[in-house]
């Protein structure tokens, strides 16, 4: 999975091949993965599973499953780089906790609450869990209590950059590419998914112990003149 450029779909694979192939024959582990490269969402990729090794995967169950393991655990696989704090992995972390489920809950940056084993993450909790959390250890640790944030301009400054903080004058979100937001919502209830465009969000910021790509820093240095000269 690493060698085809899909490492952060590691336990996606896992699971599939664990509960589904126990009759398969000849597997071949190259071009299991590559399904994985060429299928543009899961839905496609359970069809092209079925149709390549003759198996009836039921995509709703096989979408309930998914859920229920991921949020069970934090996946290893989708950070790029465990020694830095950086905005690429901190819109892997937040697109991971859409993916998995959690919801929202006050005080919770990830953490799985003790009575229903679901994990939670309250606005700003999403975005500490990420600079708190250990790939190393697995764990939680306090280094973060208050989420520091610079707004540095409108949204039609913002650079194309996965990772960078969205804000709407409330609540944060996280900017994970393709013109889509990932924000915990309490008035939904959960972590949740949107587009940019739809309206709400205002500015883009950026957050005190994130490393950001010399495309952010330019683009704040830019900022940065154009208040200068006016």
């Amino acid at each position: 999975m690493a060698n085809a450029g899909v490492r952060d779909q590691t336990i996606k694979a896992q699971l599939i091949y664990m509960s589904y192939f126990d009759e398969v024959q000849n597997f071949n582990a190259e071009s299991y993965a590559d399904l994985f490269v060429v299928a543009p969402n899961d839905s496609d990729l359970i069809a092209a599973i079925n149709s390549t090794y003759g198996l009836d995967i039921d995509y709703d169950e096989f979408v309930r499953t998914y859920t229920f393991v991921m949020n069970s655990t934090i996946n290893a696989f989708m950070f790029t780089d465990t020694g830095t704090k950086n905005c690429a992995d901190l819109a892997a972390w937040a697109d991971n906790a859409y993916i998995s489920g959690w919801g929202y809950m006050n005080g919770f940056i990830g953490e799985r609450n003790e009575t229903d084993r679901i994990r939670y993450a309250d606005n700003a909790g999403l975005v500490l869990g990420y600079l708190n959390y250990s790939p190393t250890d697995k764990e939680f640790d306090s280094a973060y209590s208050t989420l520091v944030y610079t707004e540095q301009g409108g949204i039609d400054t913002m650079p194309e950059v996965a990772g960078i903080g969205l804000f709407d004058g409330s609540q944060h979100g996280i900017y994970v590419g393709n013109g889509e937001v990932v924000y915990s919502s309490e008035s939904v209830g959960y972590v949740t998914k949107e587009p940019v465009s739809n309206g709400s969000w205002t500015s883009w910021c950026t957050y005190e112990g994130i490393e950001y790509p010399q495309e952010v820093e330019d683009a704040i240095e830019s900022l940065s003149g154009e208040s200068s000269s006016e």
